[in-house]
């Protein structure tokens, strides 16, 4: 490892202190010198869908624009337009931007809950299974949402 180059008189060790390279890293480039470097970019599988058959997904979704993407996927293979997953159409249609929402309708979540200004305006009913003494019993209990006044009942009051 103590190599001393002839012309500079600088050890090998100090070179690679001053670059930063390890000494079991330069020794693994030494041995790879000859050979072909292989990179881990996205090398095309042979599992992989060609690009006409992302085109024709596309074209597919262009005309059924409300149908969703694992409904799409059966249609395309019933129809002998492609072969292809669930995942993959939706991995397609996702990477040009062609999902969409299941559910059209805007949420009524959060919200809030206008809550009742007058008297018998809005109820609320409460039934409980209630297990007391071997019996079952069933109180319900109805509750004015404005007031909060409640006026129980039990199932047993009907009989």
């Amino acid at each position: 490892m103590e190599r001393i180059t002839t012309r500079t008189k600088i050890t090998q060790r100090r070179v690679l202190a001053w670059i930063g390279l390890k000494k079991n890293k330069y020794h693994h480039w030494r041995e790879r010198l000859k050979e072909q470097n292989h990179h881990r970019g996205a090398v095309p599988k042979g599992h992989w869908s060609p690009h006409w058959e992302r085109e024709a997904v596309i074209a597919f979704r262009k005309v059924y624009p409300d149908v969703g993407y694992r409904y799409l996927s059966y249609m395309v293979l019933d129809q002998n337009v492609v072969a292809l997953s669930p995942s993959t159409v939706y991995r397609i249609l996702k990477a040009e931007n062609l999902l969409t929402a299941w559910n059209g309708r805007k949420t009524l979540k959060k919200k809030g809950f206008d809550q009742p200004v007058a008297i018998h305006e809005h109820w609320h009913l409460d039934i409980k299974y209630v297990n007391f003494h071997s019996a079952f019993l069933f109180p319900i209990s109805v509750i004015d949402g404005f007031s909060r006044k409640c006026s129980p009942r039990s199932a047993h009051d009907d009989a």
